[in-house]
């Protein structure tokens, strides 16, 4: 080896960053963002709260925050709950209808049953959705968390069966458990994603044209009414109310 190559080497390795050098670079570029928008907000209270709030959320949750700020000032949260309730309202399916009251209430049901991660936050979300605070909506999650065990389902799937599981209430039965496979194999088959997959999944439990030989002519005819739902904004009891008359009403036609 050459006296060049080796001056030249160890140039390299004096000029080189470390690997992290940009990371550091990127992370002390976001801090001094945040600190920015916390100067230009003097008279706010809660300047680190929205500091660290900011540090570790995107900028489009960053501009919600202050709608779900002021939500969470109006319900009185404690700490631990609001900044659970912030996290939580500025994901985007969450954003337009955060209840803080009604979030404060699920989450201490969540904190109280000892929920762990996706259980939890399945269970926080079907609650705030179905807006019901009695002892029949916690005893459906147990019983669902319970068959989605057995079935040893876990991730999205086991997320995609509970909530299944809990729209079908006290009319779920030991088939259930075997019809909920078919299903999800015929949505796998149609690689069905996201809400179209949810919906698929709704449709399929309880239609009896799912076990026609034709049931895709069924089921592309059945899905409007899962789009006017979503049109119409609908959610909870109300979207579920919906969906059962809308169905009900292209079932009697055939």
């Amino acid at each position: 080896m050459t006296r060049f190559t080796v001056v030249a080497m160890l140039g390299f390795a004096l000029v080189a960053p470390p690997a992290f050098a940009d990371q550091n670079t990127s992370q002390e570029r976001r801090r001094a963002e945040c600190t920015d928008q916390v100067a230009h907000n003097q008279h706010f209270a809660k300047r680190q709260e929205f500091l660290d709030f900011c540090l570790a959320h995107t900028d489009v949750e960053v501009k919600r925050y202050w709608v779900c700020s002021s939500r969470a000032d109006n319900a009185n949260l404690g700490t631990d709950s609001r900044r659970a309730f912030l996290d939580w309202c500025v994901e985007e399916e969450n954003y337009a209808d955060a209840q803080a009251g009604r979030f404060s209430y699920c989450n201490a049901r969540a904190t109280n049953q000892n929920l762990k991660r996706d259980d939890r936050e399945e269970f926080v979300n079907g609650c705030v959705e179905r807006g019901e605070v009695s002892d029949d909506l916690w005893g459906s999650y147990q019983a669902c968390f319970a068959r989605a065990d057995e079935l040893k389902l876990a991730g999205g799937d086991r997320r995609d069966f509970v909530n299944w599981c809990v729209d079908r209430g006290n009319s779920y039965n030991a088939s259930y458990s075997d019809r909920y496979r078919d299903c999800d194999s015929r949505a796998r088959s149609r690689k069905l994603t996201g809400k179209d997959r949810r919906d698929f999944l709704d449709w399929c439990a309880d239609a009896s044209q799912a076990y026609q030989r034709e049931y895709d002519t069924y089921w592309d005819r059945d899905r409007s009414c899962y789009t006017r739902a979503d049109e119409r904004k609908l959610t909870g009891d109300s979207r579920r109310d919906f969906l059962r008359k809308c169905l009900e009403q292209y079932r009697a036609k055939r």
